[in-house]
């Protein structure tokens, strides 16, 4: 998810806590408070609680009914309606957005790429240099090795390489380049990382740069409809499982969205590939219909933990 997604979402999420708690107790003074002062906070805050207050319109208004249905409803029609679609700023500059569904294409330098669902890059090969920018998903690249360095920009970094496969991937904090054959280098700044075959290289603002090493059968696995995952957080597992649906996945609680999980998940069926997610966090999902977005809640004192 791009950093102005999280940053809507983030608000709905604010924006629905405070809605909800004024559902049950219309009257408190302190809520009263809370809500203005939210308000207060600019125009997208105020978009965003109109968004909560339009979403439980659309779902006919119930009567007060359990928090967790509220949230649900809530957010998930509010999120399909403010944040569910690409922005006209990205079909503007990408030359290429993919829907629900991975796909190939090729660059204008004969190099091959395959889109992951949900993602889009620039093709800015020109004047001999072999470039593009990845702006959402994951892609990968199958690199023909020639006397001109092949680019792929991803946030603050650059990925250079001469011949090899690789896959890119965005997260919503940072991002991964996984090497399937030959060798990457990676600069962010004044760092440079070389990542080799079966390696992967995870980046983000705050931890930084660290190399492991991956199956290569499991990199990008999502060109045959799997994800296969270790130590993940469940957030970043939910992105992935988005781009697959109409709507939009939202993770309400930061706790549950740092929550790490290892898994295999089918990507062909993305409904079930959310409930094993949230039956392995020991979370609950709400289907926010009729815009197909879902809202996955941790239960109060449930324990979470990870698929072994």
């Amino acid at each position: 998810m791009s950093t102005e997604r999280q940053d809507r979402a983030a608000l709905l999420d604010e924006a629905a806590l405070i809605f909800v708690q004024l559902r049950e107790t219309p009257l408190d003074s302190a809520l009263l408070a809370e809500r203005d002062a939210f308000l207060a906070r600019g125009r997208e805050a105020r978009e965003a609680y109109a968004k909560i207050e339009r979403g439980w319109r659309l779902a006919g208004g119930r009567r007060r009914t359990s928090r967790m249905f509220l949230l649900a409803v809530a957010i998930g029609l509010g999120a399909a309606l403010y944040v569910g679609t690409p922005s006209l700023r990205l079909y503007l500059v990408a030359d290429a957005v993919t829907g629900v569904v991975a796909e190939r294409t090729a660059l204008a330098s004969g190099d091959g790429v395959h889109l992951d669902a949900g993602s889009a890059i620039a093709d800015n090969t020109a004047g001999g240099v072999r470039a593009v920018t990845l702006f959402e998903g994951a892609a990968v690249f199958d690199v023909a090795r020639g006397a001109q360095p092949f680019v792929v920009s991803v946030r603050d970094a650059e990925v250079t390489v001469l011949g090899t496969v690789f896959e890119t991937a965005l997260r919503p904090d940072g991002f991964t380049v996984s090497v399937v054959e030959g060798v990457v280098d990676v600069r962010i700044a004044a760092s440079v990382w070389s990542v080799e075959r079966g390696s992967r290289l995870e980046w983000s603002p705050g931890r930084g740069g660290t190399v492991g090493p991956i199956d290569i059968d499991d990199v990008a696995a999502w060109r045959r409809g799997q994800l296969v995952v270790k130590d993940m957080p469940l957030g970043d597992i939910a992105e992935i499982i988005d781009r697959r649906v109409r709507g939009d996945i939202v993770v309400l609680g930061s706790a549950l969205a740092q929550t790490r999980i290892s898994g295999n998940f089918d990507l062909t069926d993305p409904q079930a590939a959310i409930r094993v997610l949230a039956a392995i966090a020991g979370a609950e999902v709400f289907w926010g219909a009729p815009f197909a977005s879902v809202l996955v809640r941790i239960d109060r004192g449930a324990r979470t933990e990870n698929s072994r």
